[in-house]
Order: structure tokens, then C-alpha cells, then sequence
């Protein structure tokens, strides 16, 4: 059962109690109306004698009741309309009130059924955080692994292939440098000799000019 057509219903029922109770008024308006008309035709008439003697012979014969109360019997007798509104308004207030009655059990359930998807989503919430933080702990847990794993690859391919392959270079290097250095003591003692020779080179050229100036002198000697 959907709560818009009793909704609907409840304020269609509201709009016609309200205007039946304004018909109502305005007949009992009416009524009060032709109460006060009647009680001044009873002050007018109770002037005249023969009125009162007709009067005090109607209520010899019949018992006192209210005046009030016969004039609206009267009128409700000769109004049929007052009785089929108030039968009409009893109806619709039990209507009304049954209508309350379901629409108060069908919001009840309501509440109860909102309370409970409100628990389940807080639940449901619940559990997928939970979830969510699971897989990223494992998603964290297994990046960690394999970045070990490839660090302790690396650190492996280095000590198999890189590190004797460096150890090796070095051994050609100081091999290189320990040659280099044989060199260089041998092209310094070559130089210390060469310079050796170089200041002993100077003195023989003196005394072979010496030699051949002598030699030039008694040459030319014997031609004179």
C-alpha cells in the first residue's frame, strides 16, 4: 500500500470536512436565526390575552419542556439536510481516523525499514572498508616482496658479473701504472746519460780545432 493515495485521500477528506462543517454552521446560523424570530413572535403574542389563555391551556395539557430544544427538533425535523451532513461527518471522521490508524502503521514500518538499511549500510560500509584496506595491505605486502626479490637479483647479477669484471680492470690498471712507472725511471736515467754525453761532446770539438789550427800553421810554414 503506497502512501501518496492515502495522503491524497487524508486532504480530500480534510477539504470536505471543512466544507461541511462551514454548511453546518451556516445552518445552525439559520437555526439560531429563526430561534431569536420565534421568541420575539412569543414576546409579541404573550401580549394579547387570548394568547396567553391558549398558552396556559397548552401547557396545562402537555408536560414543560425546553423551548430551545423543541424549536431545533422542529427544525432539524423539517431539515433533513443537518442529519445527512452529521451522518456524513461521523462517516468521515471514522474514515479519517482509520486512514491515521494506517498511515501511522504504514510510517512505522517505514521507520523500522529505514533503520534497518541505514545498519545494513553501516555495515555493508563497515566491511568494504575493511576489504578495501585488506587488498591494500596485501597489494603493499606483495610490492614489497618484489622489490626485495629484484634488489637481492641486482645485488646478485653485480657480485657474478660486474664486481670480477671491475676487480679485473683494476689488475690491468695497476699493471699498466706499475709499467708506466719501469718507463719513466728508465727514460730518466737515459736522459741523465744523454745529458752526460752532451756536456763531454763540447771539449773534444776544442781540441780537435786546436789540432787542425796547428796543422794549418806548419803547412803553410813549409810553402815559404
Amino acid at each position: 500500500m503506497s502512501m501518496m493515495p492515502l495522503i491524497y485521500k487524508l486532504k480530500s477528506m480534510t477539504k470536505s470536512l471543512d466544507k461541511n462543517k462551514t454548511d453546518s454552521d451556516s445552518l445552525f446560523q439559520e437555526i439560531i436565526d429563526i430561534r431569536k424570530e420565534i421568541e420575539a413572535s412569543m414576546h409579541w403574542q404573550a401580549v394579547s390575552p387570548q394568547h396567553q389563555q391558549r398558552q396556559n391551556i397548552f401547557m396545562d395539557d402537555h408536560p414543560l419542556t425546553n423551548q430551545s430544544s423543541l424549536v431545533i427538533q422542529a427544525i432539524q425535523h423539517e431539515s433533513p439536510q443537518v442529519s445527512k451532513l452529521r451522518k456524513r461527518n461521523c462517516i468521515l471522521k471514522q474514515q479519517l481516523q482509520e486512514y491515521e490508524f494506517a498511515l501511522e502503521l504504514i510510517m512505522s514500518k517505514y521507520r523500522q525499514s529505514i533503520l534497518l538499511l541505514l545498519q545494513t549500510s553501516d555495515r555493508c560500509h563497515q566491511k568494504i572498508l575493511k576489504k578495501h584496506e585488506n587488498q591494500q595491505r596485501d597489494r603493499t605486502k606483495t610490492n614489497i616482496i618484489t622489490a626485495t626479490t629484484q634488489i637481492q637479483q641486482l645485488i646478485e647479477t653485480f657480485n657474478e658479473k660486474i664486481a670480477p669484471y671491475n676487480e679485473k680492470i683494476l689488475l690491468k690498471q695497476t699493471e699498466q701504472l706499475q709499467r708506466l712507472r719501469i718507463e719513466y725511471k728508465e727514460f730518466g736515467s737515459l736522459n741523465a746519460k744523454n745529458r752526460q754525453k752532451q756536456h763531454q761532446e763540447p771539449d773534444d770539438n776544442v781540441e780537435n780545432n786546436g789540432d787542425k789550427d796547428s796543422l794549418t800553421l806548419d803547412h803553410l810554414n813549409d810553402k815559404l
